[in-house]
């Protein structure tokens, strides 16, 4: 009986918090493809790779922006789609 009981329970709140859970899964959707589309388009308009990580460091990875440096160069050398286009830098 317990065991029945507490299978409603949890039925009950599963489906108490399905409206937020889906809420909040919408809204770092949204979140995540205007940062990806922010990023495509700054790949788009050859930014620079030094630039490229310092704009994009706090979506794309935020605890390091040298490591994001090292794979975006890595991209450009392996001349990967649109990234054989970014400059390197401008310097």
């Amino acid at each position: 009986m317990l065991a029945r009981w507490g299978q409603w329970a949890l039925l009950l709140g599963t489906l108490w918090f399905l409206p937020l859970n889906t809420s909040m899964g919408l809204s770092i959707g949204r979140w995540y493809q205007d940062g990806m589309d922010s990023f495509v388009r700054g790949v788009g308009a050859r930014t620079p790779i030094p630039t490229l990580a310092r704009e994009h460091r706090p979506f794309l990875l935020p605890w390091s922006e040298a490591e994001l440096q090292s794979g975006l160069l890595m991209l450009k050398e392996s001349r990967l789609g649109p990234f054989r286009q970014v400059p390197e830098d401008p310097r």
